[in-house]
């Protein structure tokens, strides 16, 4: 149903809010998650949900945002997605149905490449 992507520090977390800003995707689908806050980095992001992790699990976490756990993944990756946490890295979490961001971003590369955004 969503994703998490692994975020190297407020440089791509801007790149990626600004991407997912153009493709649409409300603001309200969007989760940083992080072991100290953003609150200052996302005050141009009012939307955008934040949470630190203050001792909780990955999948605890996960079930705070959206009452379930809706994001599978492996052993492997929820390792790396926490050891990420551990070492200061940033998790983007996007909460929606990725094939509707898939078309959004088509429509998007269409409209640019003809001049046309």
């Amino acid at each position: 149903m969503g994703q998490i992507e692994l975020i190297a520090n407020e440089r791509h977390l801007q790149e990626r809010l600004q991407h997912y800003r153009d493709l649409k995707v409300p603001e309200n689908k969007l989760t940083v998650v992080s072991t100290r806050g953003y609150e200052d980095f996302l005050l141009d992001y009012p939307g955008v949900n934040e949470r630190m992790t203050a001792g909780n699990t990955l999948e605890e976490l996960l079930i705070q945002l959206d009452g379930s756990q809706r994001l599978t993944m492996t052993n492997q990756e929820r390792e790396n997605y926490s050891n990420a946490l551990n070492n200061g890295e940033l998790l983007f979490i996007l909460m929606m149905n990725l094939n509707w961001i898939h078309l959004k971003a088509k429509k998007h590369l269409n409209f640019v490449k003809n001049g046309l955004q």
